[in-house]
C-alpha cells in the first residue's frame, strides 16, 4: 500500500522530537542522581572529618538546582544528629546559596496539599535559615493552612515565628511586603508576625514594626506597643505616615491605646507629635495625662510641671532657637578654640528635641576632637540620647575606666537595658554577631 505523499517527514520529525525529549529527561534524572550522590558525599565528609561551613556551602552551591531534592531529603536525618547541629544548618543554608533557584516555588510544591507534616517542618526550617522577602508569602500560606488544624498550630507556631523572624532579619525592611501580608493574616498569625519582627531586634525591627503600625491607614496599637519595648531603634523617623498614625490614636476611645500612643511618640522621638502630647496633658483619664507628661519629658529632656501652657511656651522658645540660634551653635563646633567648642557642646546637649538636626556634628566631635572635646561630646550625646551615637559609645567602652563607665550609662539610657557587667556583654546586646566557627570532627558518639 502506498503512503500518501508528504507524511514521511512529519512522522520522522515527531519520532526525532520524542527521542530528544526522552534523552533530555534521562539527562535530567542523571543530573539529579549525580547531584544527590555529591550532596550525600559532602555531608558525610562533614560529619566524619569536620570542615569549614563556608567551604562546604560554596561546594554545595556549585552543584546547582539539581541538588535541591537531595538536600531536602537529607534534612530529617541531619536534624536528628545532635552531635553536629552545624551540619544541619549548613545543609539548610545551602538552599540560599544555590544559583538560579526559585526557593519559594520548590518549597511551595514540597508543602502543597497532602504534604506530610515532616515536609512542612523541614520547609519552615529552611525558610528560617535562608528565606528572603520573596518567600514571606509562603510562610503566610503555611500559617494559613496550619490555622485550619489547631493541634498543629500548637506545636508548629514556633517554627512559623522563626521563619518570619529569619526572613525579616535578613531582608531589607523596604523590600518586605509587610503591610500587604498584615492585611491578609488572621489575628492569631498577626501576633506571630509581630513576635518575629520584634525578635529580630535592631533598627530593622523598628522599621518593620513601624510599617505594620501604619497598615490600613490607622495606627496599630499592638505594633506600637512592641516598638516601645525595643532597645535599639536606629535613626529618627520623620515620615508623616507614622506621625499621623500615632497622633490619630491620641483620640482613641481606649485609655490604654492613648497611653501606648504617647509612649510610642516618645520612644520614636516623633517631634511632630509634640502638640498632640501637650493636648493629652488635659486628658480626663489621669493615667493618660501622666503618660503624656512622661513622653514630653523624654522627647524634650526638659523637666516642667504637667501644665499645657508651660509646655507650649517651652516649645515655642525651642522653635525660635532652631530658627535663629542653632546654626551658630553648630558652626561653633568647627571652630579652632577648644574652649568655645566645649561650650557649644554644653549648649547643644540641652536641645534634645531637635537633636537630629545636629547630632552628626556632635558625633564627629567625639570621634575626632581633643580629649577635652571628646569628653564634652560624649557627655552631650549621653544627654541627647540619640540612637545614632550607639557605635560611638560602644567604641568608648575600650577607653579608660571613667569614660567606659560614662559610655555604659549612656547606652543604658538610650537602650533602656540594664547595664551589663562587661563591655563584651554590651556588644553582645547591641553590637555585631559572633563569628562562625568551623565544624568539629565527629567522635562517633551519640
Amino acid at each position: 500500500m502506498t503512503r500518501p505523499r508528504g507524511t514521511t517527514l512529519p512522522r520522522l520529525a515527531a519520532v526525532a522530537a520524542a527521542l530528544l525529549v526522552a534523552a533530555f529527561a534521562t539527562a535530567v534524572f542523571a543530573e539529579e542522581d549525580a547531584a544527590a550522590a555529591a550532596v550525600r558525599a559532602i555531608l558525610e565528609r562533614a560529619l566524619v572529618e569536620g570542615a569549614d561551613l563556608r567551604d562546604l556551602g560554596a561546594e554545595i552551591g556549585m552543584l546547582g538546582p539539581p541538588a535541591l531534592p537531595a538536600l531536602f531529603a537529607a534534612l530529617p536525618d541531619l536534624a536528628d544528629d545532635f552531635r553536629h547541629p552545624e551540619v544541619y544548618v549548613l545543609a539548610v543554608g545551602a538552599f540560599g546559596r544555590l544559583p538560579a533557584t526559585d526557593l519559594g516555588a520548590f518549597l511551595r510544591a514540597a508543602t502543597g496539599e497532602g504534604a506530610p507534616p515532616t515536609a512542612v517542618v523541614q520547609a519552615l526550617r529552611v525558610l528560617a535559615a535562608t528565606g528572603d522577602a520573596g518567600t514571606l508569602d509562603l510562610v503566610q500560606e503555611i500559617g494559613a493552612r496550619l490555622g485550619e488544624a489547631p493541634l498543629a498550630v500548637a506545636s508548629q507556631r514556633g517554627l512559623v515565628v522563626a521563619a518570619y523572624a529569619g526572613i525579616v532579619g535578613r531582608a531589607e525592611p523596604a523590600a518586605l511586603p509587610l503591610t500587604r501580608v498584615w492585611g491578609t493574616l488572621g489575628e492569631g498569625w498577626r501576633e506571630a508576625l509581630l513576635d518575629a519582627v520584634e525578635q529580630t531586634g535592631g533598627p530593622g525591627a523598628a522599621e518593620g514594626l513601624a510599617r505594620i503600625a501604619t497598615a490600613g491607614g490607622r495606627g496599630e496599637p499592638a505594633a506600637l506597643a512592641r516598638i516601645v519595648r525595643l532597645p535599639v531603634l536606629g535613626p529618627e523617623r520623620t515620615d508623616r505616615s507614622l506621625t499621623n498614625a500615632v497622633t490619630g490614636l491620641f483620640m482613641d476611645a481606649s485609655p490604654g491605646t492613648r497611653i501606648v500612643a504617647a509612649q510610642a511618640a516618645a520612644r520614636l522621638h516623633l517631634v511632630l507629635c509634640f502638640r498632640g502630647l501637650v493636648a493629652l496633658l488635659a486628658d480626663a483619664e489621669p493615667t493618660v495625662a501622666r503618660a503624656a507628661h512622661r513622653a514630653l519629658e523624654e522627647i524634650s529632656g526638659a523637666r516642667l510641671p504637667s501644665d499645657p501652657a508651660r509646655w507650649s511656651e517651652w516649645f515655642d522658645r525651642e522653635m525660635l532657637w532652631v530658627a535663629e540660634g542653632m546654626a551658630n551653635d553648630v558652626l561653633a563646633l568647627r571652630g579652632p578654640e577648644e574652649s568655645a567648642v566645649v561650650e557649644a557642646l554644653g549648649r547643644l546637649s540641652y536641645r534634645r528635641l531637635c537633636r537630629s538636626e545636629f547630632v552628626a556634628e556632635v558625633i564627629r566631635a567625639a570621634d575626632e576632637g581633643t580629649p577635652a572635646v571628646r569628653r564634652a561630646a560624649l557627655a552631650a550625646l549621653a544627654r541627647l540620647r540619640a540612637p545614632e551615637a550607639i557605635p560611638t559609645f560602644l567604641a568608648a567602652l575600650d577607653a579608660g575606666e571613667e569614660e567606659r563607665g560614662a559610655a555604659s550609662a549612656a547606652l543604658a539610657a538610650i537602650s533602656r537595658l540594664r547595664a551589663p557587667s562587661s563591655p563584651e556583654r554590651w556588644r553582645a546586646l547591641l553590637g555585631a554577631p559572633p563569628a562562625r566557627r568551623p565544624i568539629a570532627p565527629s567522635t562517633g558518639a551519640k
